[in-house]
This record gives structure tokens, C-alpha cells and sequence, in this order.
């Protein structure tokens, strides 16, 4: 092969290199990651599922504090004593993703979630998605969802690692002694025994608003102040406010919550902060409204440690484990392009 042919080989085969090596470049260049957490890099669809989580908190933060317009269209950019919204929101999004992302890293090294990808993420959705949708079509039982959209999922799959890394953490943790767990139950809230006793419940008929019930229950404790007979206020409720009103005694017992519906739970919790005689808030209970006064009440005494003991080393392992996956968000090493992801919330809450 003569030189002058071996040096155009040569000079061909260099330029194919320098194109190839420009195009690796500028692909480089415009797949630049917005952010990077341990130097994994969180996926532009995952930003944006937080960014659009987050916004409807920031939008209720600054109407509380300033009565700020989250539809006014400087809302974002106007200074709020020297914060911005979109400020406020990035680093809200900023720190959201370091703790998922810094847990999500643990999940996986301890094998309790095959990825921390968004994208390999949405392949397993779209997996589950298809095995749920050929259960249901055999006419299986499915349990939950019978399709996920991805933050579903997302919730659904992280949840569920977390739980593991948590059950490991509680079968591991053994760094407190018994001094340490009695320093720590006596700052918490007393622990009381259950409580129970008796009530007395005023309910209203579901034909009526909130507000009308609201007065309808003031008239109630009224008239019984005056020392009306159930018959009368049964009576004042129909002629005055054209309802119908349950008036029932019943037992309560705090070991009974979850047993019944959800009402349940909520009256329990307010007839442990009243005393006999007091009147409970107006209360939703199913479909109507009500409320409830204590006739007798027992328990609640305050417990000595030994007798709680196990409660207090399950909570205190508990916070232990929170505080493990904070101490790993604050320690996370992470990189932002502050211009582009500026970008990227005015484009998603424009």
C-alpha cells in the first residue's frame, strides 16, 4: 500500500474518531443531570413528581403566612420578607429528595429493592400492571390497586422497602441501656393506661349542613343547662330545626378502637382529653353530625416504666431509625445545576 494511501486511511480514521468523540460531547452535554445525590443521578420525571407534590404545599404555606394568591402570576418570583415561593419550593423539592433518595440508596444495597431508577422503575410498574391486569382478567383476588399510576407505584414499591430496612434495623439496634431508655420515657408524653366509661350521644339526621348543626348542638347544651328532659330537646330539635336527633347512652373503651368504623376512633380521642360531665366538639360520625357528653370515666392513669417497657424500646428503636435516615440525608453529597432545575419549576408551575 503506497504511503500517500496509508496516510489518507489514517486521516479518515482520525476524523471518524474526532466526530465521534465531538458527538459523545455534546450528548454529554445535553443529557447534563440536574441533580446528583452520592453521584447517582435523580432523573428529570422523578424531579418533576416531586416538584408537583410539593407545590401544593407551598401554595397553602404562603396563603397562611402573607394571604399570598398562588394564582397571581408574579406569585412565584415576588419576595415574601426576602423568600421567593419558587425559592421556598426548591429547596423543599432540594431536601425531599435527599431523604428518599439516601434511603432508597440503603434499600438497595441491602437488597430490599432492586433499583433506585426511575426509569427501571416505570419498567416494574408496567410488569405489575400487566400481571394485575391478567389476575383480575382470570378473576383473581387483588389486593389494592388494580392498576398503578407511577407515583402509586413509586409509594407503593419505596413503602415497602422501607418497612424491610426497618424490620432489620429493629432485630440489629441494640446500641441504648436501660438508663438510656428511661431518660427517654421520661421526656416523652406520660404513658397512660386505656381508658373507658360512658357517653352520651346527641346525633343528628344527614339532612342538615354543618353550620346548621353547629347551632342546632348549641341550642342542645343549652336547653339542657335549663334542665330539659331528652323528650324536649327531642322535640325543640324537630319544631326549631325541622331534624330528627338520636339521643343515646353508650359504653366507650379505648381497647375497642379499630373494631368499629373510623368515627369511633375520633370520638375516643376526644373523651380522653374531657372530663365527666364535659361536652365533646361537633363530631362527624358516618353521615351525620353529633356530639357526645362524658357521663363516667376510668383509666388513663399515668404507667411506670417497667410496666411499659416494651412499648418504650419499640418507640425509642423507632426514632433511632428515623434519625439514622436523616443523619444519611444530611451527610448525602449532592450536586444541582441550579439553572437548569430554576427552569425546570417555572416550566411546571407555570
Amino acid at each position: 500500500m503506497s504511503g500517500k494511501r496509508k496516510y489518507a486511511i489514517a486521516a479518515a480514521a482520525g476524523a471518524i474518531l474526532l466526530l465521534g468523540c465531538l458527538a459523545a460531547v455534546l450528548l454529554a452535554r445535553g443529557n447534563k443531570n440536574i441533580i446528583t445525590i452520592n453521584g447517582i443521578p435523580v432523573e428529570k420525571d422523578e424531579i418533576i413528581m416531586y416538584i408537583q407534590d410539593e407545590r401544593a404545599d407551598i401554595c397553602s404555606w404562603f396563603y397562611r403566612n402573607y394571604q399570598a394568591d398562588c394564582n397571581a402570576e408574579d406569585f412565584w418570583e415576588k419576595e415574601y420578607e426576602g423568600t421567593t415561593p419558587a425559592g421556598k419550593l426548591s429547596e423543599a423539592v432540594i431536601q425531599k429528595l435527599k431523604e428518599a433518595k439516601t434511603a432508597q440508596q440503603q434499600m438497595k444495597e441491602e437488597g430490599f429493592v432492586e433499583t433506585v431508577s426511575f426509569q427501571e422503575l416505570e419498567k416494574l410498574m408496567d410488569a405489575e400492571n400487566q400481571k394485575r391486569r391478567q389476575a383480575e382478567e382470570e378473576g383473581q383476588v387483588i389486593y389494592g390497586n388494580s392498576q398503578f399510576s407511577m407515583e402509586q407505584y413509586y409509594n407503593w414499591y419505596y413503602s415497602q422497602g422501607k418497612t424491610r430496612l426497618k424490620e432489620q434495623f429493629h432485630q440489629t439496634f441494640t446500641d441504648y441501656t436501660e438508663e438510656d431508655l428511661e431518660n427517654w420515657y421520661r421526656q416523652q408524653e406520660p404513658y397512660t393506661g386505656a381508658v373507658s366509661g360512658e357517653v352520651k350521644f346527641y346525633v343528628c339526621d344527614s339532612s342538615i349542613s354543618e353550620e346548621v348543626a353547629q347551632q342546632l348542638f348549641a341550642d342542645v347544651t343549652a336547653s339542657l343547662d335549663k334542665g330539659m328532659s331528652d323528650g324536649e330537646i327531642e322535640a325543640m330539635a324537630d319544631e326549631n330545626y325541622h331534624t330528627g336527633l338520636v339521643i343515646q347512652e353508650r359504653p366507650v373503651r379505648e381497647e375497642e378502637v379499630g373494631k368499629e368504623d373510623a368515627a369511633y376512633a375520633s370520638v375516643m380521642e376526644a373523651f380522653k382529653s374531657l372530663e365527666e360531665k364535659q361536652f365533646s366538639e361537633i363530631l362527624p360520625l358516618g353521615q351525620s353530625y353529633g356530639i357526645f357528653q362524658v357521663m363516667k370515666k376510668e383509666g388513663g392513669e399515668d404507667m411506670p416504666f417497667q410496666s411499659v417497657k416494651e412499648s418504650v424500646v419499640y418507640q425509642y428503636i423507632e426514632e433511632a431509625f428515623e434519625e439514622n435516615l436523616r443523619a444519611l440525608a444530611e451527610g448525602a453529597e449532592i450536586t444541582v445545576d441550579e439553572k437548569a432545575f430554576t427552569k425546570l419549576i417555572k416550566e411546571i408551575v407555570r
